[in-house]
């Protein structure tokens, strides 16, 4: 909930033009905020507005129209966010809702906001999903090429951080607590950085006794991109966003599980690394 109510603090910064869906979008996102925030949709404010955008003269009129531009398949002006058909659906509920003459009170909102939030409005773009066909496996049980993997995996992850790195979530966190949305560009550091680990890991040669655990890395590194990467568009997509920040916290107890199980996996075998080794990550 709070990367909810704080992504759609974030998103609602709309610069106002004179197209009729800039107006349906900003009153939408409005209507979005305000319920996300408050657990309410009465707003007789944007109720005015919505009645002079020429959206038609009756409750029909209006719902007819706001469903037709949801599903219009013509191009936008701008690709539409998840967060710009979340809106729009809300809305297009919202006039139902009035019209079926059902109270709106806190619980109905909340209700009304959970249920939407729901559904998936898609806009974001799965990372890879890697399995056996995609890495290097070496047919053997050496430990000595065991060992070698250990340390070429240690020394991956040991690569020196860019300059200026900071953790996403202090980043996220930052800008939660500021509104300072341009911080968020800072992100793309740290995306390019697990992209890069990624990507190193999946060439490397490994033993088969640990290509599950080795495919099982990979996926953690896909899922916590695919999270940092919904993080910065937390200012522009919060919907969208949230869906792929779930991801990250995914990649986080997957790492630590394949993590531990090569932990392990050097233990049963007596494989062992000593502190100036850069397998040494590996010894608990």
């Amino acid at each position: 909930m709070i990367i909810i109510v704080g992504a759609t603090i974030f998103k609602f910064k709309t610069t106002k033009t004179d197209s009729m869906s800039s107006k349906v979008d900003l009153i939408a996102d409005a209507s979005v905020q305000n319920a996300l925030k408050n657990g309410q949709l009465d707003n007789p404010d944007w109720e005015n507005t919505l009645k002079n955008l020429n959206l038609g003269t009756t409750t029909e009129d209006i719902i007819k129209n706001l469903e037709q531009k949801a599903s219009e398949v013509k191009t936008p002006e701008k690709p539409l966010t998840a967060t710009d058909r979340f809106a729009r659906e809300f809305l297009t509920q919202y006039v139902k809702l009035k019209e079926s003459g059902a109270p709106i009170d806190e619980n109905t909102g909340l209700i009304l906001v959970n249920k939407l939030l729901a559904t998936d409005y898609g806009g974001s773009v799965s990372e890879r999903v890697y399995t056996e066909r995609d890495i290097r496996v070496l047919n053997t049980t050496s430990l000595a090429e065991i060992k070698k993997y250990g340390n070429t995996l240690g020394m991956i992850f040991d690569e020196p951080m860019p300059k200026d790195y900071e953790n996403e979530l202090v980043i996220v966190n930052r800008v939660y607590e500021t509104e300072k949305n341009e911080d968020l560009q800072k992100l793309a550091l740290n995306i390019a950085r697990y992209e890069k680990i990624r990507n190193n890991i999946a060439v490397i040669e490994t033993p088969t006794p640990l290509k599950n655990a080795h495919i099982s890395l990979l996926n953690s590194l896909s899922a916590m991109i695919e999270g940092v990467k919904g993080m910065s568009i937390l200012a522009t997509d919060p919907v969208g966003a949230t869906k792929m920040i779930l991801r990250y916290e995914d990649g986080l107890k997957s790492l630590e599980l394949s993590t531990k199980a090569m932990s392990a996996y050097f233990k049963k075998q007596n494989v062992v690394f000593s502190s100036t080794e850069s397998g040494y990550i590996f010894v608990e």
